[in-house]
């Protein structure tokens, strides 16, 4: 039942009860988020169709809506993508190639072995498909080169940004950035200080909620964001709710509409209920990580291995689990001995108390100065 308020809204608001999921599939607005559209190149083909095809359903009846600093803010961003991209194959793959040495050289009298024609075939076939493997790859670096002009993604999302681009008026951006001072200063959502290390579009949120703000209903907000700015979360870390603030003043300003905040993997089971297991789990698998500062991390750990474990499996995602708890929220205004701390703490969290405190004190101020000194120069 919807509860139709006209009464005082700033003592409303506090008892105010959102809509639920159910009503908000049928009356809501969606907005979607610069890391959605971004997620499209972390995607399988598969899963980018079917996050398309709910989105185009909605555009179709005019409950879509992309603001004009979204779609900047992934222009901005899609060639640091494309260009992370190609990092990563050549970090995760072309930087692990090892061509083994030739049977001859370890095994000099090979020939005189009984079936050695059948060992040499053997490598002649490993090498070939060696080579044409290492070949295949160096290709798949130079078409994605090709992307920052010629991008199937932004290809299949041209036509969903064209007919849902939202943007504010002059008069309402010009207000922008005395309301972002204002907020910052009192700490409100979206402003609290998760992004308050950014020295670029440190304005970004609160343009994206100015946005928000003005639509004229409903509002489901899809976004991989999980940071204090936007939603509350468990000890686990686990989202429960938009912020409550964020929720009041949309009230407030909307003359009492709901606002939610949801994952993409969240939006498509709810729009679509049948949606595949393996898209699910695609959806599922994008963590909302700055990747430059994940795989900064993620090398520290595996050279100074706090844990002595990396050096036993070689596994270069030994630490993953562990790196991504300790960027989360870190910004340039954490200090060494908070980034010490937060090692620490993670060390004990995924092994126990006797590893955290065996951590040899140089590796750890070594860790923490130069994570320190990444996020200082961002």
């Amino acid at each position: 039942m919807t509860i139709e308020y006209a009464g005082n809204h700033s003592i409303d608001k506090h008892f105010f009860k959102p809509k639920s999921l159910e009503e908000l599939k049928k009356t809501a607005t969606v907005v979607v988020d610069t890391n959605v559209l971004l997620a499209a190149y972390q995607w399988k083909e598969v899963t980018l169709i079917e996050v398309k095809d709910t989105l185009s359903n909605l555009s179709n009846v005019h409950r879509l809506k992309i603001p004009s600093h979204v779609v900047k803010e992934f222009m901005d961003q899609r060639p640091k993508k494309i260009v992370e991209m190609n990092q990563k194959i050549e970090r995760e793959l072309l930087s692990k190639f090892q061509k083994m040495p030739n049977l001859t050289s370890i095994v000099p009298f090979i020939e005189m072995l009984p079936e050695s024609k059948k060992y040499l075939d053997f490598e002649k076939e490993y090498f070939l498909t060696f080579n044409n493997y290492k070949k295949s790859i160096q290709e798949i670096i130079s078409q994605i080169r090709r992307f920052i002009n010629i991008d199937p993604v932004l290809d299949s999302l041209e036509q969903l940004i064209l007919s849902c681009y939202y943007e504010l008026d002059e008069n309402e951006m010009s207000k922008i950035e005395e309301e972002v001072k204002e907020r910052s200063k009192k700490k409100t959502p979206p402003l609290t200080g998760g992004d308050s290390g950014k020295k670029e579009n440190y304005q970004g949120d609160y343009i994206i909620w100015k946005h928000i703000l003005k639509i004229g209903s409903d509002v489901i907000f899809v976004t991989t964001d999980t940071k204090e700015d936007w939603v509350i979360k468990d000890h686990h870390g686990n989202v429960l709710s938009a912020r409550r603030e964020l929720i009041e003043e949309f009230f407030e300003v909307s003359e009492g509409r709901s606002f939610t905040i949801m994952s993409p993997k969240e939006f498509v089971e709810l729009f679509k209920p049948e949606v595949d297991i393996d898209i699910v789990e695609d959806l599922e698998s994008i963590p909302e990580i700055h990747s430059d500062l994940f795989y900064f991390v993620r090398d520290l750990f595996n050279k100074y291995d706090p844990a002595g474990v990396y050096s036993e499996t070689l596994l270069e995602d030994e630490y993953d689990a562990e790196v991504d708890d300790i960027i989360t929220n870190l910004t340039s205004k954490t200090n060494k001995i908070q980034i010490e701390k937060k090692i620490r703490l993670t060390i004990e969290k995924y092994f126990d108390k006797s590893t955290a405190s065996n951590i040899p004190h140089d590796k750890l101020y070594i860790m923490s100065e130069l994570i320190y000194m990444y996020l200082s120069n961002k």
